[in-house]
């Protein structure tokens, strides 16, 4: 759980932009959307932004699963809907996979803002480009090359898109507790005073948040952020073992 008082002054002008969306869906009696934003906005949106009673919203990034989202804020008299987001899905097709790293740093070279693209899923012939609709066809037109490969760019149907499942590596073992540091540990093949150094460092997200504090208390579905190992989930905690310490597992995003 985030503080208030923890709050930068980007997440603030984010919360205000937020507000101000929200009273214009109240205002002009007409839906109202964000440009894309980060799992950690998301999360200081839902905590703190101030909804006016006659406006509801929803998040969506043109899946279920995306990280990255839209908030939409719809008034009253109107249900808020999938289709109404202005998302678009872009098919990069290439002769082999391409990373998302590749994806994102061959769009944004084209000038484009990283608040218009939501996620980038690689695939075995190329990736899926989720962006706002006011950006698409630039991108379809003007997207050539990714890497070292040629690469085509055509609009997909959302309906009808069929993605394959994130690749994840399955880690199992014990921990003496679900503090973080330990977690951490397991997960990286390190020690506990590895891990507390990375944490002190600045380089660990929980849920999408710096965390500084070793002895957080982790919980079966919560995200753990990496900077230069990626993204870990506690997938489940399957009890003690005899000897007292706990059985987890851990899943790693590839």
């Amino acid at each position: 759980m985030i503080s208030y008082h923890s709050l930068t002054e980007e997440d603030r002008l984010f919360l205000r932009k937020a507000d101000n969306g929200a009273e214009a869906a109240d205002r002009y009696r007409s839906p109202q959307f964000t440009k894309f934003i980060s799992p950690h906005e998301r999360v200081v949106f839902e905590q703190f932004a101030s909804v006016p009673p006659f406006v509801s919203y929803m998040v969506w990034g043109g899946t279920a699963d995306c990280e990255r989202t839209v908030i939409g804020f719809f008034p009253d008299y109107m249900e808020p809907c999938e289709a109404l987001f202005p998302i678009s899905a872009l098919q990069v097709k290439a002769a082999q996979k391409l990373g998302h790293r590749e994806v994102l740093g061959s769009v944004l070279g084209l000038g484009i803002e990283r608040s218009l693209l939501g996620d980038i899923l690689p695939e075995e012939t190329g990736a899926v480009l989720f962006c706002l609709d006011s950006i698409a066809d630039f991108i379809r037109l003007n997207l050539r090359r990714v890497g070292r490969q040629n690469v085509t760019t055509d609009r997909a149907d959302l309906s009808e898109l069929i993605l394959a499942p994130r690749e994840t590596k399955e880690i199992c073992g014990t921990v003496s507790s679900l503090r973080l540091d330990s977690v951490l540990a397991l997960a990286l093949g390190k020690s506990r005073a590895k891990t507390q150094e990375m944490i002190g460092a600045g380089l660990v997200q929980h849920n999408w948040s710096e965390e500084e504090s070793p002895d957080c208390p982790m919980a079966e579905g919560d995200i753990v952020s990496v900077r230069g190992f990626g993204r870990l989930k506690l997938n489940r905690v399957l009890g003690e073992t005899k000897k007292g310490r706990i059985r987890i597992t851990v899943l790693q995003y590839i």
